[in-house]
């Protein structure tokens, strides 16, 4: 239910979604029909007759209760596992997602919700958002993760997956197959948190009340000075929209990725420390702990150009600092600026987050 004023989540938002990884380095699932076809040729009938008295005495039990009659907050469980399996990796019989020629049914999917600017969604239902392979898989009416594994909701607050996983978690498995070096073989997932809205904003400012809870030092070159907090904005893809954030090495940044290719657009200092950023040694200049907030206005100039800004509030108070703002346009760099609407967003980088209010209002 939405009010004008803000959104609401509603009660099903915890639904599992469906497994696949879409990240930048991700790896392509199988599809249903290599699925039936990799289970068809190397599996028995017997197998398959033994699969499918598991799973009629697992429904008998609640374990496959369709997601709008039950709220699981299981981690591991047995139908969330049961959307996705990797020509590599084998995870007993709960992966199996077709029986011969039955496949079995697809969880359900949320339509994006109708909302009206400003959205404000302060994440206050309990409830576990999963990592999908595409936004209209996606169980959320608003938002789709596309990186991270999990967006956890709890007591009024968001949060990346906290700490490292379990090795036998499904999360676990799957990034370590697709991400092992930029996730700790698997165990930290929420390094590359990526949360876009399934909503289309042009003229937008974004704002998010956030925490860094914890740094995770993954022994990986791409966690690194440019690594940090970040909103999205005009995002078409993964491989084009706008960035604008702060980063660990204490510098600000306004941000594009082009096909792929990232272009600085501004940059400055946003954190000082009495001593320099480091890897190793210092790796982390934005404070953790604490709550802060983090606002970007993204908006068309009448000579179409686009005018991004990135302001700061550091004590959480309401007291803005402007950080940086810079124009883009067709030309520069020998490039196109980033026209018409797009999907906004968050990205935190090696982190356990925390997120609280974030608020979408169009210009």
């Amino acid at each position: 239910m939405m009010r004008t004023t803000s959104v609401l989540p509603l009660p099903n938002f915890n639904i599992y979604g469906a497994v696949p990884l879409a990240q930048e380095n991700s790896f392509d699932s199988l599809s249903y029909e290599a699925l039936n076809d990799f289970v068809r040729k190397n599996g028995s009938y017997i197998f398959y007759s033994f699969i499918v008295v598991s799973i009629v005495i697992a429904a008998s039990f609640g374990v496959l209760t369709p997601p709008t009659e039950r709220m699981s907050t299981a981690d591991n469980s047995t139908s969330a596992l049961s959307q996705s399996i990797s020509p590599h990796i084998a995870i007993a019989a709960e992966t199996v997602q077709s029986i011969g020629q039955a496949a079995l049914p697809r969880r359900a999917t949320a339509p994006i919700a109708t909302q009206a600017s400003p959205l404000h969604y302060r994440f206050a239902v309990d409830g576990t958002l999963h990592e999908t392979g595409s936004m209209s898989e996606s169980s959320s009416p608003y938002f789709w993760l596309n990186s991270g594994g999990r967006l956890i909701l709890k007591g009024g607050i968001g949060q990346t997956i906290q700490g490292a996983l379990s090795s036998t978690d499904r999360w676990r498995i799957l990034y370590n197959a697709s991400s092992a070096v930029d996730t700790g073989n698997g165990f930290y997932p929420q390094n590359l948190f990526r949360l876009v809205t399934k909503s289309s904003w042009t003229n937008v400012e974004a704002e998010v009340r956030f925490n860094i809870n914890k740094l995770n030092m993954t022994d990986t070159p791409n966690r690194d000075g440019y690594s940090g907090v970040l909103l999205m904005s005009r995002y078409q893809n993964g491989q084009n929209l706008y960035y604008a954030g702060i980063r660990m090495d204490g510098k600000s940044v306004i941000k594009k990725k082009v096909g792929g290719t990232y272009y600085t657009l501004a940059s400055g200092t946003a954190f000082k420390a009495d001593s320099a950023y480091n890897k190793y040694r210092n790796p982390n200049l934005i404070p953790e702990n604490r709550w802060m907030r983090l606002k970007s206005v993204t908006r068309d100039l009448p000579d179409g150009s686009v005018k991004i800004s990135l302001y700061m509030d550091t004590s959480d108070t309401g007291t803005w600092q402007l950080l940086l703002e810079t124009i883009d346009r067709d030309g520069l760099g020998g490039l196109k600026a980033i026209h018409g609407s797009g999907h906004a967003g968050i990205r935190t980088d090696y982190m356990d987050m925390l997120f609280d209010d974030y608020r979408l209002t169009e210009l």
